[in-house]
């Protein structure tokens, strides 16, 4: 049964890759509530993009949770990352190399070892017709180094403050639930919702919906530490729904700002092409 599975959904797993939230300044925290100023929506947004991370090159290794179906599996994920070009990632069990991703802006190359010599070479756009899940390269880069999601946004953004937190979101409440509910006419690209720490202007969640395929994306950060210069968080999950795809990593080991190697994909001739849209 476990063959099987990874047989099936190898990719998915490629894909549920994320998980390592940066903040790359540090950031005088609001000492006593009371005095905090609330901030306009310009101003929140203008402080949002100030601390967005750039670290260009990053490492990572985390301890991987997936969820989908009525299965769960267990594996380390090994990131390397060079910002705005290219994302690595290596998937084992108990030290056995699973698969192995190249993903840059405009293509997906995986190479899967387990458990059978299978590869694939596409695009986001492939993906997504197979498996109903709106994923591109910034939204995985996005999510790998913390940030919001903010600048890839073409909608006017609006805000509000509660429960201790800036609630940044691209439709009113009113407009959210008629477009959930299919009672409207014309449905927007997406439906963006972030929540934000007034503290540090970190996000701590935020959820993407994309009424054209009713796919929702959501993604929480905690256990945020500093280390190395920079705040992050060292847990996050990332769940796409309906389809209730979940991931949830740990990480063990993070490092920034070193330049890195990408070892190549190893495709031979025993490696046999998979297609995506093959039942």
């Amino acid at each position: 049964m476990r063959k099987n599975i990874w047989s099936k959904y190898y990719t998915v797993l490629l894909f549920f890759v994320g998980g390592f939230i940066l903040s790359c300044k540090s950031i005088k925290p609001v000492e006593n509530e009371k005095d905090k100023k609330i901030l306009n929506t310009k101003k929140l947004v203008d402080s949002i993009k100030e601390y967005e991370c750039e670290v260009e090159w990053i490492k990572l290794k985390s301890e991987t949770s997936i969820k989908f179906e009525d299965e769960k599996l267990e594996v380390t994920l090994n990131f390397r990352i060079k910002r705005d070009s290219l994302i690595w990632i290596n998937a084992s069990n108990y030290g056995v190399k699973i698969a192995r991703a190249f993903i840059a802006r405009d293509s997906i190359k995986v190479q899967s070892e387990y458990p059978s010599k299978t590869y694939f070479v596409g695009t986001f756009n492939d993906f997504e017709k197979q498996y109903n899940l709106s994923i591109s390269y910034p939204l995985i880069e996005n999510f790998l180094l913390g940030n919001t999601y903010i600048n890839e946004l073409s909608e006017k953004n609006s805000s509000n403050y509660r429960k201790g937190k800036y609630h940044l979101f691209s439709h009113r409440k009113r407009k959210t639930s008629r477009v959930i509910s299919q009672i409207t006419k014309k449905y927007p690209e997406y439906i963006y919702q972030s929540w934000i720490d007034p503290e540090n202007f970190k996000c701590d969640s935020l959820s993407i919906f994309f009424p054209d395929i009713n796919n929702e994306i959501k993604i929480y950060y905690s256990n945020r530490n500093y280390e190395e210069a920079e705040y992050f968080p060292s847990k996050l999950k990332i769940a796409f729904l309906p389809n209730q795809y979940i991931l949830e990593l740990n990480h063990k080991t993070i490092k920034f700002n070193s330049p890195l190697k990408f070892p190549k994909l190893k495709i031979t001739n025993e490696h046999e092409r998979i297609k995506l849209n093959e039942n």
